[in-house]
């Protein structure tokens, strides 16, 4: 059942980004402005700065890369004095751009990184606090007293370098849909620019690299789009770069099943209790003025208690229905999506309607009776198109 408390304003913030980041609602509302079909999406701009960290242990830097939080393990620094030394595991490194150099603190880690969950009680000794220009390098003498010889930390800048076609990594693309277009190489790691040239809407498409997964979603013909993600450089140039899948807005897909039945599970959830919320939104417009505040009100609390469109049994017996040629294991997979597109539909409505009612709640001198109506009664009916929609939609 869908029996939570309602979320604080710290867990509404974590939820709305989780909800942006699903690149596969293929329901969720949309603005109605389209972009041009050769608009390139390039949602994050790569890193131009980085930190390189080279000691007398490796021949090879211990780090190369963006700037940001990691450590060095012991094994990887030259010890000078093993007394002093001997209990210390790793050096923390914090790192972050501050008006032009990058300031990096240095603190030493004396955990038994064996036992689970060491962080939480984190036994340090700092070392320093240390701002590098680009382009120059710094040794911390401190780390004398902590028995490691310094190392050298240094300030590097770095540019994406655009590779030519024969330089390529390895590309598996079974499809005609999909045409990689650009290739793109940094210390970051590698980035792909990918581009819908069929003539329908990519909904979802999944990248493999090894461990690495990557997905993009809503591709319109014509489109290209830059990942939001980068693929390591250990991954992509030992497994190469795969498409696995490819799902088109009609529910026909390209590639691996059993990650397509992972969306269309879920699309199909979020359709089915969408069905079961239109005839709620509905009941809701059709009240008059006077009553509509206290009804919005009611029915979002309502929501928080909402049953899921279908119980287990009936949900699993369904999905073997859909999905006859899959085993157990992959028909309970299943069922989890199906059941978090229930959530996705119920959360579409008060992700709409919770906000709005903490605002009335909050100023509620500053909203007359009749501009309450004026908003509930947009969001409700906006609401009610988008399960219109999904509700009439083919997948």
């Amino acid at each position: 059942m869908f029996n939570q408390k309602p979320f604080s304003l710290r867990q509404w913030c974590l939820f709305c980004l989780a909800l942006l980041a699903l690149f596969t609602s293929v329901f969720a509302q949309k603005p109605q402005t389209e972009s041009p079909a050769s608009e390139r999406r390039k949602l994050f701009p790569a890193p131009t700065v980085g930190l390189e960290v080279i000691t007398s242990r490796q021949t090879e830097p211990v780090y190369k890369g963006i700037v940001g939080h990691f450590s060095i393990a012991r094994d990887a620094l030259a010890i000078v004095n093993t007394e002093t030394a001997k209990d210390f595991s790793l050096v923390e490194v914090q790192a972050e751009m501050v008006t032009g150099v990058i300031r990096v603190r240095l603190s030493v880690i004396y955990n038994k990184l064996s036992e689970p969950q060491w962080w939480k009680n984190k036994k340090e000794k700092m070392v320093g606090e240390y701002s590098i220009a680009i382009g120059e390098f710094l040794r911390p003498a401190e780390l004398l007293q902590f028995g490691i010889e310094p190392f050298e930390i240094k300030a590097i800048s770095f540019n994406p370098v655009v590779l030519k076609r024969d330089e390529y990594p390895r590309i598996f693309n079974p499809s005609n849909a999909i045409e990689i277009t650009e290739v793109e190489k940094s210390v970051a790691g590698y980035r792909f620019t990918i581009k819908n040239v069929s003539d329908k809407t990519i909904t979802a498409v999944e990248m493999r690299s090894g461990s690495n997964g990557l997905g993009a979603g809503d591709i319109k013909p014509g489109e290209t789009y830059e990942a939001i993600n980068r693929f390591s450089s250990t991954n992509i140039e030992k497994y190469g770069l795969t498409i696995k899948m490819i799902l088109y807005n009609d529910g026909t897909y390209e590639g691996d099943a059993k990650s397509a039945s992972r969306y269309l599970a879920r699309n199909e959830g979020y359709k089915i209790q969408a069905a079961k919320l239109l005839p709620i939104i509905e009941q809701a417009l059709a009240v008059s003025d006077e009553e509509l505040p206290d009804v919005f009100i009611k029915m979002e609390a309502d929501l928080w208690q909402m049953q899921e469109a279908m119980d287990k049994p009936t949900a699993i017996e369904f999905l073997k229905t859909q999905y006859p040629a899959f085993d157990e294991p992959t028909i309970s997979m299943l069922y989890e999506e199906f059941k978090s597109g229930f959530y996705n539909a119920r959360n579409t409505l008060l992700m709409n309607m919770g906000p709005a009612k903490k605002d009335v709640e909050a100023q509620s001198q500053n909203y007359s009776k009749a501009n309450q109506v004026t908003m509930f009664r947009g969001i409700l009916t906006r609401l009610k198109e988008t399960m219109m929609k999904t509700v009439s939609s083919n997948n």
